[in-house]
């Protein structure tokens, strides 16, 4: 902030970033700009594959629109977008504990658009030795999304064992 120009040489700082991380790692890009050298994400998104590393992307605000460079590295690499107020700031330290994770495996990884109206159901199977399940989704209304527990009671914020962390353009539910 306070450079004088918008865009940012984010993908080069996010493929150094990923060259720099261990194999299987999580990187967290946090910016207010659009990238100045958006080219770049082909090779981000080919680093972060062969090192299978998710990259996680925080915005708050842009003085341009969102690039849409960044949406396609998080979705290559199994990370996500998460378009933040500036009021949300605070939350970016939760939102970096509860998806970094050391022993985590992917049950499922969804990207898509969903039509105004329609209802999309997404069952997953989880295994009983899980002794923790992160569930979090961005870029939809988090009114219209519901988590249902495998006996079919919902996951309710504030439940024990329930972390939620409330976004404007998301959610994300740790469960242990």
């Amino acid at each position: 902030w306070g450079g004088g120009d918008c865009p940012e040489l984010s993908m080069a700082g996010t493929y150094a970033a990923v060259d720099l991380s261990d194999d299987g790692g999580d990187v967290f890009v946090f910016t207010d700009a659009s990238s100045k050298d958006a080219a770049l994400f082909p090779s981000v998104m080919s680093l972060a594959s062969t090192k299978k590393v998710k990259v996680f992307f925080s915005l708050f605000g842009s003085c341009s629109p969102y690039d849409p460079a960044y949406f396609k590295v998080a979705n290559a690499s199994g990370g996500q977008v998460f378009i933040l107020g500036r009021g949300e700031a605070g939350t970016v330290t939760s939102l970096s504990d509860i998806l970094a994770r050391n022993d985590a495996v992917d049950i499922e990884n969804r990207q898509g658009s969903v039509a105004t109206g329609s209802t999309v159901t997404i069952p997953f199977v989880v295994d009983s030795t899980t002794t923790k399940l992160n569930v979090s989704y961005a870029n939809i209304d988090s009114t219209t999304f519901t988590l249902y527990r495998p006996d079919g009671t919902v996951v309710s914020t504030g439940a024990p064992g329930v972390n939620t962390i409330s976004l404007s353009n998301g959610r994300i539910h740790s469960i242990v």
